[in-house]
C-alpha cells in the first residue's frame, strides 16, 4: 500500500463518519423539531380550552326563564345595641384542687 491510498482510505472513513454523524444530528434535530410543535400544539390547546368551553353555541335552545318563587320578608330597623347569647358544650373543672378532710364530733 503507498502512502497516497493509505491517506485515501483514512479520508474515506472520516468523511463516511462525519457523514454518519451529520445524519444522526439531522434526525436528532428533526425529532427536536417534532416534539417541540407538538408540545406547541398542546400548550396552545390547554390555553384555549377554557375559551372554547365558554362560547355560545349557536344551535342551544332558547333559554327558557327562571321561576320566580314568593318569599316573606320584614322591614328591617335600626337598633342602638344588641345582646348576643352563646351557649357552650363541657364540663366545669377546677384548676386546682387539694385532698381535705375534716373531723366531726359525735
Amino acid at each position: 500500500m503507498t502512502i497516497n491510498q493509505v491517506f485515501h482510505q483514512d479520508h474515506d472513513r472520516h468523511a463516511s463518519s462525519e457523514f454518519i454523524e451529520h445524519s444522526s444530528k439531522k434526525k436528532r434535530s428533526k425529532y427536536l423539531y417534532l416534539l417541540l410543535g407538538i408540545g406547541g400544539a398542546g400548550l396552545i390547546l390547554l390555553l384555549a380550552r377554557p375559551m372554547l368551553l365558554t362560547l355560545p353555541s349557536n344551535n342551544s335552545p332558547t333559554e327558557t326563564p327562571a321561576r320566580v318563587l314568593p318569599v316573606e320578608t320584614i322591614k328591617v330597623e335600626q337598633v342602638d345595641s344588641n345582646q348576643v347569647s352563646r351557649t357552650y358544650t363541657g364540663e366545669i373543672a377546677a384548676i386546682r384542687t387539694s385532698n381535705l378532710g375534716f373531723s366531726r364530733g359525735g
